[in-house]
C-alpha cells in the first residue's frame, strides 16, 4: 500500500478508512487512489480523489442532491481501483490530463490483425481485381463527322471523360504517419486511370445551382448559461474527471459511469443555485421553473420549464432563434440528348456511346472468378466522370460553369424517341433520347474559386 501523499493545507489525516460520525473527514486509500470526503452535519460538502502522485483527478462540491452524486463517484473510483492498478502496471496511457488511467488493450498483432498500412496493401491487391476491360478501344463522338478537338475552326462541345475511381481518403485513413484527429482527413484525387471519352454538342440547356444547407437553431438563456458555466467550471464540477471515469468504465466493461451522471447533476444544480441567488427576477423565474421541472421529473412527471412558464405566466424563454450554417450540399447536373444516326457508321458510334455510359456507371464485379456467374466477395465502385465545356483549341469555355469530378447516378434511353417505333433496316432505331444524371463527388468550397482567373468558376 502506498504512503498517503501530503494532504492539502487544512485537511486532516487519518487511517486508511475512517467512518466516525464525530469526525468530518473520511479517507480511503487503496495504493492507487486516495479519496477524501468532507462532511458537515452528516452532509457531504466536498469529495476529492487524488492519484498516487497527489494530483486531484476529481473534485466535487455541493449539498443536497449532490450528496448522492459524490457517493456514486466515490464508489466508482473505489470499484475501478484494481483494474486501474493493473493498467498502470501494464504501462497504460493517460488519455486526458487529470483523468483516471485506462487500459490500452492487447496489441492487434496478438490476434493477427494487420496494421493500417498492411491493410492498405491488402486493399490494393483487392482493387486490382476489378474493372478488367474498362478501357475503351477508342474515343467516341456524335455527330460522327463533327469537327471537335481541333486547334481551330472547332464547334463548341461537351467532353465527358471516364476514369477509374480512386478512394480519396485511403491515404489519411490507413497511413501510419497520418493522424486525422490532429490534421483532419486529407483528400486525394478521386480519379486514377483514364478510360476513354465521349464528345457531344453543347446542350441547349446549360445551368448550375449552388446551394448550402442552413437550419434553425434555438438556445434559450438557461441553455446558454449552462454552456458558459460548464466550459468555465469544468474542473470544479468534475466534468473532466467524469469523462475520464467514463472511458475507464468502458474499458472495464461497465455500463454508464456514475461520474458522468454526477458531473451533469452538479452542473444543473449549480446553474439553478446561481439563478435563485441572483438579484435578477428574470433569472430567478427561469431558475425556479427549471428547479421545479427537475423535482417533478424525479417524481415521474415530465414537465418542461417552458411548459411551466407558459401555463403559469403566459411567457416562454426567448429561444434566440437564429439561422445557422448546417452543411454543404452536393450539386447535380442533368443532360438530355437526341441522337439520330444518319449512317451505318454513325449508328455504330451511337451504340458504343450508350454502352460507354452504361458500363461506366455500373458496379464492378470481381473478375477472379471465371464466368459472369462466378462468386464475388466484393463489388467495386463504378467509374467516375469529368465533364468539361470546350471550344476551339481545346480550351475550356470561360463563360460557363466548371464541374467537379462526378458519379453518374442515372442513365436512361428512349429507343422510340418520337412516341412510336421507327427503325431502319434490321431494326436500327431512327432516333434515341438519352437522359444523363451526374452528381459531384464533393461540395464546392470557397477555395475552389480563383478570383484572379477570368472564368465564372464552379
Amino acid at each position: 500500500m502506498a504512503t498517503n501523499p501530503t494532504l492539502p493545507q487544512g485537511w486532516k489525516s487519518g487511517p486508511a478508512y475512517r467512518n466516525d460520525p464525530s469526525k468530518k473527514d473520511y479517507i480511503y486509500n487503496d495504493g492507487t487512489y486516495r479519496i477524501v470526503i468532507t462532511t458537515k452535519n452528516n452532509v457531504i460538502v466536498n469529495t476529492t480523489a487524488y492519484d498516487s502522485n497527489n494530483n486531484p483527478v476529481y473534485s466535487q462540491q455541493g449539498t443536497g442532491p449532490i450528496t448522492q452524486t459524490s457517493q456514486q463517484v466515490t464508489n466508482l473510483v473505489q470499484s475501478q481501483s484494481q483494474s486501474l492498478q493493473t493498467a498502470l502496471n501494464a504501462g497504460a496511457v493517460n488519455p486526458l490530463p487529470g483523468s483516471p488511467t485506462i487500459t490500452v488493450g492487447p496489441q492487434s498483432s496478438q490476434f493477427g490483425i494487420p496494421t493500417g498500412e498492411e491493410f492498405a496493401k491488402i486493399l490494393t491487391g483487392i482493387t486490382t481485381d476489378f474493372g478488367a476491360g474498362d478501357k475503351e478501344p477508342k474515343n467516341y463522338q456524335y455527330p460522327f463527322d463533327a469537327i471537335y478537338d481541333k486547334q481551330s475552326a472547332t464547334q463548341d462541345y461537351l467532353q465527358i471523360s471516364k476514369y477509374s475511381y480512386n478512394p480519396p481518403y485511403a491515404g489519411s485513413l490507413f497511413s501510419k504517419s497520418s493522424n486525422p484527429l490532429l490534421s483532419g482527413l486529407i483528400r486525394d484525387k478521386p480519379t486514377k486511370e483514364f478510360l476513354g471519352q465521349v464528345l457531344l454538342p453543347i446542350p441547349n440547356n446549360i445551368a448550375d445551382s449552388n446551394n448550402v444547407a442552413w437550419a434553425d437553431d434555438n438556445m434559450n438563456n438557461l441553455s446558454a448559461a449552462a454552456l458558459n458555466l460548464g466550459l468555465n467550471n469544468a474542473g470544479s464540477l468534475g466534468i473532466g474527471a467524469a469523462l475520464g471515469a467514463l472511458l475507464s468504465a468502458f474499458t472495464s466493461g461497465n455500463p454508464l459511469s456514475g461520474a458522468q451522471k454526477g458531473a451533469g447533476a452538479a452542473l444543473y444544480y449549480k446553474l439553478i443555485q446561481e439563478a435563485l441567488s441572483s438579484g435578477n427576477n428574470n433569472a430567478k423565474t427561469i431558475g425556479t421553473a427549471a428547479g421545479a421541472s427537475r423535482v417533478l421529473s424525479m417524481a415521474g412527471f415530465q414537465i418542461s420549464p417552458e411548459s411551466i412558464l407558459a401555463r403559469g405566466a403566459g411567457v416562454i424563454p426567448n429561444s434566440n432563434l437564429e439561422l445557422l450554417f448546417n452543411a454543404p450540399t452536393i450539386r447535380e447536373f442533368t443532360f438530355q440528348y437526341r441522337l439520330s444516326p444518319r449512317s451505318q457508321d454513325e449508328a455504330s458510334e451511337v451504340k458504343h456511346i450508350i454502352k460507354f455510359f452504361k458500363r461506366g456507371m455500373s458496379p464492378k464485379k470481381q473478375n477472379s472468378s471465371s464466368g459472369s456467374g462466378g462468386a464475388s466477395y466484393f463489388l467495386g465502385t463504378p467509374n467516375v466522370f469529368n465533364l468539361t465545356y470546350r471550344t476551339s483549341g481545346r480550351k475550356e469555355i470561360q463563360g460557363v460553369n466548371k464541374i467537379k469530378t462526378c458519379a453518374m447516378t442515372g442513365f436512361s434511353v428512349n429507343y422510340a424517341a418520337d412516341g412510336s417505333w421507327a427503325a431502319y433496316d434490321e431494326g436500327q432505331p431512327v432516333s434515341y433520347i438519352l437522359n444523363m444524371s451526374f452528381k459531384e463527388l464533393e461540395p464546392v468550397y470557397d477555395i475552389d474559386y480563383d478570383l484572379k482567373d477570368s472564368t465564372v468558376g464552379y
